[in-house]
């Protein structure tokens, strides 16, 4: 049962650091992400909405 707590809680941070991280970027560097929505065809109104 101590494992799995273990793992739940480590992966839990691990995401939540992703996540953070992914909207760091998404909002210090629009530019590249413009380009990321660019390259993938998509519209680029929504990068900063």
């Amino acid at each position: 049962m101590r494992a799995k707590n273990i793992v739940y809680w480590v992966s839990s941070v691990l995401l939540c650091f992703v996540f953070s991280y992914s909207a760091f970027m998404y909002f210090s560097k629009t530019e590249m992400v413009h380009g990321f929505f660019e390259s993938f065809n998509y519209p680029t109104d929504i990068v900063i909405p």
